[in-house]
């Protein structure tokens, strides 16, 4: 929680402007400075750098939740719309949780992920939104339009498609940069499903095969914000 965005928080807009002078960034920035820094470097008085504290220091503790709360949002998941498989793994995939789709080359994981986004569009009421990050650069718009027009369920308009939001990332530091951004477009626009599509596109892009500890590390960063994504906010990450 230390490291959630001060732009993200309702500061205030003078507060904003003062935090943005002094480059601080996150939570942690903030609190690492001392109650005399604090106030210097953003013209706060006394009362005003104490209320900054406690507000900040509630940020950093987890939420408090019920037993009942905590096995429903396990519960919750996203369906594939197949019986059997929905079966297998007890609903589809589930929300606060990050799932890996893997396969070779040609086996049809991305008209799987199509599938799984129109999905969401369809199963959530009021509709929940998609980020589709697509590294390949071959995002088919028409074709999730052809699935929502296949579903017997589903009107296929506007206000359907405008909910499908597409981020083409060609380099590991445009990744990054969505990455840092993302907790806060997914609660702006109700996010309920990010997908991307894929990982692996990315990494033989900019890595070498002799470079096996930088690709590992990368991994498991990409993987533990994505995670974390996913279970604050109660979302499905594939």
């Amino acid at each position: 929680m230390s490291e959630r965005k001060l732009a993200s928080l309702d500061l205030g807009d003078d507060l904003q402007k003062e935090i943005k002078n002094a480059n601080l960034k996150t939570v942690e920035d903030v609190l690492s400075k001392s109650f005399l820094q604090l106030m210097t470097i953003l013209h706060l008085s006394a009362d005003e750098t104490e209320d900054l504290i406690i507000q900040l220091s509630k940020e950093c503790l987890p939420p408090c939740q019920k037993g009942a709360e905590l096995l429903e949002k396990k519960l919750t998941s996203l369906p594939f719309c197949d019986p059997e498989l929905d079966s297998l793994l007890q609903g589809g995939i589930h929300r606060g949780h990050l799932t890996e789709l893997s396969g070779a080359p040609g086996v049809g994981k991305t008209q799987f992920s199509y599938q799984l986004a129109v999905n969401c569009l369809r199963c959530s009421s009021p509709p929940n939104g998609v980020c589709f990050l697509d590294t390949e650069l071959c995002f088919k718009a028409d074709r999730v339009n052809e699935i929502i027009e296949g579903s017997l369920e589903a009107e296929c308009d506007s206000s359907i498609m405008s909910k499908f939001h597409v981020f083409q990332v060609e380099t590991v530091a445009s990744f990054n940069e969505i990455l840092s951004t993302l907790e806060l477009f997914c609660i702006v626009n109700d996010i309920g499903l990010v997908i991307v599509d894929s990982i692996a596109s990315l990494i033989r892009k900019e890595f070498s095969q002799d470079t096996k500890f930088e690709r590992a590390s990368t991994l498991a960063s990409w993987a533990a914000q994505l995670k974390e994504l996913a279970d604050k906010l109660s979302i499905s990450v594939r």
